[in-house]
């Protein structure tokens, strides 16, 4: 492949991360508005990462039967095909951490607290900091559907709230995590390679983002964020009186909407919880239901690297010309890659009881951490006035919720991926190549389903003694609302000095 930048070493002390796999080192993005480059994706076609990808775990044959996850009689998708490439599964918080294993591999605690998804088995919980794709596949076990085929770890900077006993985490409701492409670029999306992981969302140290828009805007391309937003957020729906999030989404007042590319704002998604001086973005409106955060992740791989120093390095967002005529634009030196989205849902009780005390973990970072470079922080307010934030702007702290990101490391059953990806993605894996299928939400393929729950283990929160469920530290609020109270034991104090 030309073009790539060539082999580099890291040096030890650059960054907490300089450890992490890095083999090439930052490929340079060539963007072009004309042609994008379109590679093969068949077995013949080999990427540069393909030789960093670990081999298939043989632990995946002895530890449990893949058929007794699988469900081939309930028919979760239904028989036909689909224009839609989507594979959709849902997964339950499994347990608390000060840990992040993709930014502070082999430290704890390192960062602020992360509320994870996916791991189950009490080991990969007690040493998530040491993740890797051998460790989850050696220890099978989710909170997602398919227990053990998907030992996918997924975190988010902890949802959080300040009382007089300290600080509690408010557990999410649940979260969707979706895999897509479009459906007519089928041939030239890869495959999702093992061990890949990043970084999706607001970076809260860098949250103007300024290298980036400046690299579209040399190329003619929009930046895929706003004017005032980052890349990858998605903003917060409210849906009043409803805990599932069917009902229609609360509107927000005009001042408070978050904008598309283009400029547009959305009448019906906030661009954060809460806004500057305490403001409630929905006036009122946003009633006790559930709310639900969005993160998008990119979808231009640089076929290299299975990840970087900073988790966004070897990935970008594609985007399009301001006339439209180009659309969804990778680096003509990049490849396609089934993207993930989240939505995280949490249950609330309006207002004035919960939404106006929230803030995710990463919002209340060291100041002087996330300031934004070529600026200062105010001497007396600890405000950033070069910020794009307008909390961070006149305050030390970001509002609340405008920093969502999301963390992903691949822990797939091999041949469980390959088979969604085929079927839900319409892509050719290994050379082989199906019909798109009709996947509804924990489907495989046109009559394979993921199976929910069961044992071991069980999906859920982590009960072991480093991160025990809530209703054993928490009393039950007459709402019913479910929060963490986290011991120092467990390493859950929020250290300012580390940054994600």
């Amino acid at each position: 492949m030309k073009g790539l930048a060539t082999l580099f070493l890291v040096s030890l002390f650059a960054s907490p991360v300089a450890a992490q796999t890095w083999p090439v080192g930052e490929v340079v993005p060539r963007w072009s508005n004309r042609v994008q480059w379109s590679p093969p994706v068949g077995p013949e076609y080999a990427l540069p990462a393909d030789a960093h990808e670990p081999p298939v775990s043989p632990h995946d044959n002895v530890l449990y039967d893949r058929e007794a996850w699988l469900d081939d009689e309930n028919h979760r998708t239904k028989v036909g095909t689909s224009a839609e490439a989507k594979f959709r599964t849902p997964c339950a918080p499994s347990f608390i951490k000060r840990a992040d294993p993709l930014l502070y591999p082999g430290q704890y605690p390192a960062g602020h607290n992360h509320t994870f998804f996916g791991a189950t088995d009490p080991f990969v919980i007690s040493n998530v900091q040491n993740f890797s794709y051998d460790m989850a596949r050696a220890h099978p076990g989710s909170s997602c559907p398919g227990g053990p085929l998907n030992s996918t770890l997924y975190w988010e900077p902890s949802v959080e709230r300040d009382t007089a006993d300290g600080v509690l985490t408010v557990m999410p409701e649940g979260a969707s995590f979706y895999y897509t492409h479009d459906s007519d670029e089928a041939a030239i999306t890869t495959r999702i390679r093992r061990d890949y992981r990043f970084i999706g969302g607001t970076n809260p140290m860098n949250y103007n983002d300024m290298q980036r828009r400046r690299e579209y805007a040399r190329a003619g391309l929009l930046y895929p964020g706003s004017e005032d937003t980052p890349a990858g957020f998605g903003g917060v729906q409210c849906h009043p009186g409803d805990y599932n999030g069917s009902r229609p989404s609360a509107e927000v007042l005009p001042e408070h909407r978050l904008k598309r590319s283009d400029g547009y704002p959305e009448p019906r998604i906030a661009r954060y919880l809460v806004g500057p001086d305490g403001a409630d973005p929905w006036g009122g409106a946003c009633t006790a239901g559930i709310i639900i955060v969005k993160v998008r992740a990119q979808e231009c791989w640089d076929g290299s690297n299975l990840t970087s120093p900073d988790g966004r390095s070897h990935v970008r967002y594609s985007t399009r010309s301001a006339d439209s005529a180009v659309k969804r634009q990778c680096p003509n030196n990049y490849v396609k890659i089934m993207h993930f989205e989240a939505g995280i849902s949490f249950v609330h009780n309006g207002w004035e009881r919960d939404l106006q005390h929230w803030y995710m973990s990463s919002d209340r970072m060291d100041p002087a951490m996330t300031v934004t470079s070529g600026c200062r922080n105010d001497p007396v307010t600890q405000g950033d006035k070069c910020s794009l934030d307008p909390c961070r702007k006149t305050g030390p702290y970001f509002c609340a919720f405008s920093t969502a990101h999301f963390d992903w490391w691949n822990g797939w059953d091999d041949s469980i991926m390959a088979e969604w990806q085929r079927n839900c993605g319409g892509l050719t894996v290994y050379g082989i190549a199906t019909e798109l299928a009709d996947c509804q939400t924990g489907g495989i393929g046109t009559n394979r389903g993921l199976v929910y729950g069961g044992t071991p283990p069980q999906p859920g929160l982590s009960s072991n003694p480093v991160n025990s469920k809530p209703s054993e530290r928490a009393g039950t609020s007459e709402e019913g609302r479910r929060y963490f109270r986290p011991r120092p034991e467990d390493g859950a104090v929020i250290e300012a000095n580390h940054p994600h």
